[in-house]
């Protein structure tokens, strides 16, 4: 009897740490790198941390699920439950919703909105 977790599969769990840790990082690497207020001063710059944590959860999903599980000669993963989904979702789709706020938070400091 297989059972199948309803929230999470494999290292699905860890798009939430993922997401908040490399939000966190990156936020403190510009604060060292450009001085505190440089974010409070420059509304463009806040898509500068999502934009990161986008490209952190794309390149987590794609080692995990692509690199590690592997593909079969016909193209297909060979074990479907070895897939690493939160909700259903394989972690490099979670990165579209970051990468996606970053384009909007860049237009809206670019804007001035």
């Amino acid at each position: 009897m297989v059972i199948v977790p309803i929230v999470y599969s494999g290292l699905g769990i860890l798009v939430p740490f993922i997401a908040i840790g490399g939000y966190m990082g990156t936020m403190m690497a510009m604060d060292s790198m450009f001085g505190p207020d440089f974010i409070n001063d420059n509304e463009w710059a806040k898509a500068i941390p999502l934009f990161g944590t986008g490209v952190m959860l794309l390149f987590a999903g794609i080692v995990v699920n692509r690199i590690l599980v592997g593909k079969d000669q016909r193209g297909q993963n060979p074990d479907s439950r070895y897939r690493h989904t939160l909700f259903g979702f394989p972690i490099e789709y979670w990165s579209f919703f970051p990468l996606g706020l970053s384009v909007v938070a860049f237009i809206k400091g670019v804007s001035g909105n």
